[in-house]
């Protein structure tokens, strides 16, 4: 047997359980180091992509379902002779209700999606001209 150390041996010195961490060295030419960020640019643009979609998506199918469940609730209502007024403002309030709810839902995704991009530009600092 010999006594020659490899890498992974701790120092003699050290007791059992206290290993030191070496990180791997870098390699210079790794795409993928260039910069020291704490983001990927590239996530980002497709998660503010993605909020800026979805937004339109939840906008259309809210505005849809609400005109729909509005048209429902107005045929079941013209079904009987006599409906007191209050009827009518409580459908409406509703319809009202969640319109407003995927509007602000809307606005939510939409201001996610410019802050992120915002974020972005303030990170990258200024545009070179020329």
């Amino acid at each position: 047997m010999t006594d020659e150390k490899s890498e992974t041996s701790i120092e003699e010195n050290e007791p059992l359980g206290t290993e030191r961490y070496k990180p791997p060295a870098k390699a210079e030419d790794d795409e993928s180091l260039v910069e020291d960020t704490y983001h990927n640019p590239n996530k980002l643009i497709k998660i503010a992509s993605w909020a800026n979609t979805f937004s339109w998506v939840i906008l259309v199918v809210v505005v849809v379902a609400s005109f729909l469940q509005g048209w429902l609730n107005y045929q079941q209502v013209q079904q009987y002779q006599q409906i007191p007024n209050i009827i009518y403002y409580y459908y409406g309030s509703d319809l009202l209700k969640s319109l407003l709810t995927g509007g602000f839902y809307f606005l939510v995704l939409q201001a996610v999606s410019e802050g992120i991009n915002i974020l972005m530009d303030i990170f990258e600092g200024p545009a070179d001209e020329g």
